[in-house]
């Protein structure tokens, strides 16, 4: 893992703190994310898709569900690369039962948790998207919840133009990321 993507994973688990659940919880009867999967693409924005097995382990052993709003065991981490270049780190949660997607101060709060600051979203077809600059490792962290998941995209900023991206279409890939099909399977 590199020290970009390991910088990425350590922003997730940086959301502690927000509440707590039961574990026993996600999963249960009551667990409105239970059976529903993510349809990863080949490619985003026409980079390739690679789930990074070694750090979705970490991610998934490193998140604990006292201190998150991560279902135990059910995060993933993809690599976007052109070619072997990295481009971006996708890291995706699905989210336990207590975390209240339609409130939108429990959003807001999660949001501030993650990044530190109040953000505005952006609307990205019908989701929204909370995206910050970080200035210290020269990142930009796109943040959105759907179906019972939370997203992170993060993104190598361009050191001579302050919120840019290097070497991507980040409003392809964006749109491409955000677009990620979630189906029920149960």
């Amino acid at each position: 893992m590199t020290r970009r993507s390991a910088a990425s994973l350590t922003l997730l688990l940086s959301i502690a703190g927000c509440a707590s659940f039961t574990p026993a919880a996600c999963g249960g009867p009551d667990d409105p994310g239970a059976g529903v999967v993510l349809q990863m693409p080949d490619t985003i924005g026409g980079l390739r898709v690679k789930e990074e097995k070694k750090a979705t382990k970490q991610l998934n052993e490193e998140s604990t569900p006292d201190a998150t709003y991560q279902c135990p065991g059910e995060g993933r981490v993809f690599t976007l690369r052109d070619g072997k270049e990295l481009r971006g780190v996708l890291q995706v949660s699905r989210l336990a039962p207590d975390a209240r997607l339609e409130d939108r101060e429990f959003v807001s709060r999660l949001v501030r948790s993650i990044t530190g600051n109040i953000l505005q979203p952006e609307r990205v077809g019908d989701v929204d998207v909370f995206r910050a600059v970080s200035a210290g490792n020269e990142q930009i962290v796109s943040t959105w919840f759907r179906d019972r998941f939370m997203f992170f995209l993060t993104v190598r900023e361009d050191a001579s133009i302050q919120g840019q991206p290097v070497d991507i279409d980040f409003q392809q890939v964006l749109t491409d990321a955000v677009s990620v099909e979630v189906v029920r399977t149960a």
